[in-house]
């Protein structure tokens, strides 16, 4: 898997993310990201297994999906400046076209050029 600099894993099965995160985590030289299960999960692998978690902090497979369900919805916008109220950064893309996800564990610094992928409130 030559070239390949970043995977993120983002299906319905918790524990398939897990596996694949740990599987390819040793083949790759770029980063793994997956969706985070949901907390208490009480699946076979996906609980208990690393790998860096989309999106920071309660914003689990299920949560982005209930969100979604309710018309939440993803958006772009220049990342200069503060986050529109209401809104949850989920990337940044850099100028370079680098696409960088924010995690449990770090958020991005934001520069200017940069555009912000966000997840927007129901309207």
């Amino acid at each position: 898997m030559e070239g390949i600099t970043g995977v993120l894993l983002l299906t319905e099965e918790d524990d398939f993310n897990a596996l694949a995160s740990t599987t390819l985590h040793e083949t790759l030289e770029g980063a793994v990201y997956r969706l985070a299960p949901a907390a208490g999960s009480r699946g076979v692998v996906a609980p208990y297994t690393g790998g860096e978690a989309l999106f920071g902090p309660g914003l689990t497979r299920p949560e982005l999906a209930r969100q979604y369900g309710e018309g939440a919805r993803v958006t772009t916008s220049p990342a200069d400046g503060g986050l529109p109220a209401g809104h949850r950064l989920l990337f940044l893309v850099k100028p370079d076209g680098r696409l960088l996800p924010v995690t449990e564990g770090r958020t991005p610094s934001r520069d200017p050029g940069d555009r912000a992928v966000l997840l927007s409130p129901p309207a």
